[in-house]
């Protein structure tokens, strides 16, 4: 489709000039002020093709994520009804979890490591072993990525199973 639209262009210009040069200032002022006008658009028609702004190419890749790319099934909990997350032998709750990431309370002043290997156990009673690493921290939260996202089939279990109480 770009393909066709930039020789579209190309070709409406080589018209134009071919008119112009062919008869010249003969065709009447109007006629070559029209002519003028077509080609200018012609010329920038081409250049938006040629060179699409960054604007563009941002709009464009962010729309074809959100056709392909479906979006995570998350499940929130409320207090005391959270899954562990288990690091070495710190325990924390988690107030959401995703297929891509977590997110859990954590306190003010404990240290959390970038990568870690930790243990997840969910209310429905899957036990998780996986990697993450540290996305963000704000607060009294963290945000921890999986290496690997979790299964699909697993969270809508989980979803069942938050739903249920």
């Amino acid at each position: 489709m770009r393909i066709a639209a930039i020789v579209a262009n190309l070709f409406q210009m080589v018209i134009v000039l071919t008119i112009f040069f062919w008869q010249g200032l003969s065709l009447g002022g109007s006629t070559v002020l029209a002519l003028f006008v077509l080609l200018i658009i012609a010329s920038y028609n081409l250049l938006v093709f040629l060179f699409p702004d960054s604007m563009d190419r941002n709009t464009i890749l962010a729309e074809k994520k959100t056709i392909i790319k479906r979006q995570d099934l998350r499940i929130s909990y409320a207090d005391g009804a959270q899954p562990v997350l288990t690091i070495g032998n710190q325990r924390y709750d988690v107030l959401d979890i995703a297929e891509s990431g977590i997110r859990i309370l954590i306190g003010r002043h404990e240290r959390l490591k970038k990568r870690a290997k930790c243990r997840i156990e969910l209310i429905c009673g899957e036990v998780l072993t996986t990697k993450t690493q540290l996305v963000r921290r704000y607060g009294d939260e963290a945000a921890l990525a999986f290496h690997h996202p979790i299964e699909y089939r697993i969270l809508l279990k989980e979803k069942q199973a938050v739903g249920g109480r």
